[in-house]
């Protein structure tokens, strides 16, 4: 196989990194509070030197980048047939190759138009440059080689068209020209079923920051941020409910 010739050179190193990578992949929004616990020590900068309006405002901005990358991976998720694009942790599935869409313009557009902003968004709410440029550096040496792993078996699973899509798509940088509209319909109980986890760690991420940050340097808390992790783990339950028990998330396709 095609794949063998890149053993025990670099390439075949990070592509060994990378399918170890791919089965923990979903740890690395974990990582942000274990690597950077002093977060909660120090209080909310733009606030002491700015103000609660200024504050507010950019934490409206942080979670905008999020909520950006939520979205295109909930689009992605109904938009993409069964058996590709999955969560799950073994290694990388696809029974067919993914090309139009937000493929069109980037190989991972998960990682990169969804993943990406949602944990820039989290890097930033932290307001500490020592934790954002450090967690941007973090983001890509965990994802690159999981990306060229997915290559490698997406390369041997569909030979020259995936050749013929990889030369003109680009593995992290998008090339918006290169844009071709999604083929498939939207399915949104697809994208439901595949994301509402996600939705649901998210809001729980930048409610543990916020909270832990405000306890322990304030003595308090925002409310908002508590209110929102409660309607979501509310959400959360009732869909799992429904994904589990019943027939109304079940995938039409």
């Amino acid at each position: 196989m095609e794949t063998n010739a890149t053993e025990g050179t670099f390439a075949g190193k990070l592509e060994s990194l990378g399918g170890f990578l791919f089965r923990w992949r979903g740890i690395l929004p974990w990582l942000l509070p274990i690597l950077f616990w002093k977060v909660f020590l120090l209080p909310e900068y733009l606030e002491l030197t700015h103000g609660e309006l200024v504050q507010d405002a950019y934490e409206f901005l942080c979670v905008s980048l999020s909520v950006i990358g939520l979205i295109v991976r909930f689009i992605i998720r109904g938009r993409v047939p069964p058996g590709t694009s999955g969560r799950d942790t073994k290694g990388p599935q696809a029974e067919v190759l993914n090309t139009d869409g937000f493929y069109s313009v980037v190989r991972h557009p998960i990682y990169v138009l969804g993943n990406f902003p949602i944990f820039l968004g989290l890097l930033l709410f932290t307001e500490i440059w020592w934790v954002i440029v450090p967690g941007i550096v973090l983001f890509w040496l965990y994802y690159i080689p999981i990306m060229k792993a997915e290559d490698a078996f997406l390369k041997e699973r569909f030979g020259e068209k995936w050749r013929m899509w990889a030369a003109k798509t680009p593995l992290i940088l998008p090339n918006l020209k290169g844009w071709q509209p999604f083929s498939r319909p939207f399915y949104w109980r697809r994208a439901i079923r595949k994301e509402y986890t996600t939705i649901f760690v998210i809001v729980g991420l930048y409610a543990m920051i916020d909270a832990f940050r405000d306890l322990l340097t304030e003595g308090e808390y925002d409310g908002f941020w508590i209110i929102l992790l409660t309607l979501s783990g509310c959400a959360y339950a009732v869909i799992r409910f429904l994904k589990k028990h019943t027939t109304l998330l079940k995938d039409p396709h």
